[in-house]
């Protein structure tokens, strides 16, 4: 089974256009075919916008782009299901 671990210094959780949260530090671990887990320090978010759906993590390049399917925030540390 292939496994894909990716991480970087900045992104952001979009609700439509807008920005529901921007993280700092974070890193996926999933599958190749797509998916996976996410961890993320939170820079800023809203309260109202990372409650709402469909939520999408956003790459810092804008070209990769996964759903978010489920969301918790915790001690300024976001974890998150990502579907492919």
């Amino acid at each position: 089974m292939n496994e894909l671990t990716m991480s970087g210094a900045t992104a952001t959780v979009k609700w439509g256009y807008r920005d529901a949260a921007v993280v700092g530090s974070w890193s996926i671990r999933g599958h190749a075919q797509g998916g996976g887990s996410l961890t993320a320090k939170i820079i800023s978010s809203d309260a109202f916008r990372v409650t709402q759906a469909p939520l999408t993590f956003v790459h810092p390049n804008g070209k990769w782009t996964w759903p978010v399917l489920t969301m918790q925030i915790t001690d300024h540390t976001l974890n998150a299901e990502l579907g492919p």
